[in-house]
This record gives structure tokens, sequence and C-alpha cells, in this order.
């Protein structure tokens, strides 16, 4: 869900830096654009790291049903 949240934040911010500039041409976009891209970037390291740990759990699981002792 953090990553999900974090997409939705980087496009309403980018929707509202759009319509700044269309309502004032002198509007600085590029240093907001790079929190923007700086946001998408933790999402997409948020959604790395669910995978990891939902995988690392399913190994685990496993382990456990095998009787190897992991976890």
């Amino acid at each position: 869900m953090l990553a999900y949240a974090g997409v939705a934040v980087a496009i309403a911010l980018s929707v509202f830096y759009g319509y700044r500039r269309s309502r004032d041409p002198s509007f600085q976009v590029g240093t907001r654009a790079v929190v923007v891209l700086l946001i998408l970037l933790n999402a997409r390291q948020n959604l790395r790291q669910y995978r990891y740990a939902t995988l690392l759990g399913k190994l685990g699981d496993l382990g456990a049903a095998q009787g190897t002792g992991w976890r």
C-alpha cells in the first residue's frame, strides 16, 4: 500500500505543478520535478522491499515445513 500511496502522491504533485505552470509561465518546475522523481524512486524501493520480504517469508515457511530448522 505504501508504494501505491507514493505513486498517487507523485501523480497528484505532477498534476498540481502542471496546473501551476499553466497559470504562471515563470513557475519553476525543475526542482519540483526532482522531488516527484525521488517520491517515485522511494515508491519503487518500497515495492521491491515488499516483494523480497514476501519471498523470504515463503522460503522460511518452506524450510520449516521440510524440517530443516530454517527460521
